[in-house]
C-alpha cells in the first residue's frame, strides 16, 4: 500500500470506496422500497431535481443577503498600516 505524505490533501484510503458503496446500497434500497410520495408532484420526473435547484439558488441568494449585512467593507484590508 501507498503511503500518504503529510499534508497531501485528499480522502485517507478506502474513504471513496466505503462511500461509493453506501451509494450504491442507497439506489439498491430505494428500487426495492415501492413507497408514496409525500405529495403528488413528488412522483414527476425531475420535480425532486427542480426542488434541489430552488434550493441551491435559495442557499446562493441568502449568502449574498448575509455578506451584505455582515460583510466587510472592500477596503478593509487596505489600511494605513495600523494593525
Amino acid at each position: 500500500m501507498k503511503k500518504r505524505r503529510p499534508g497531501r490533501p485528499g480522502a485517507p484510503p478506502g474513504v471513496k470506496g466505503a462511500l461509493a458503496a453506501l451509494l450504491v446500497a442507497s439506489v439498491l434500497a430505494q428500487l426495492a422500497v415501492e413507497g408514496e410520495p409525500p405529495f403528488a408532484a413528488a412522483g414527476w420526473l425531475g420535480v425532486p431535481a427542480l426542488f434541489g435547484f430552488a434550493a441551491a439558488v435559495a442557499t446562493i441568494l441568502l449568502a449574498r443577503l448575509f455578506g451584505a449585512l455582515f460583510g466587510r467593507p472592500d477596503d478593509h484590508y487596505d489600511g494605513d498600516g495600523d494593525g
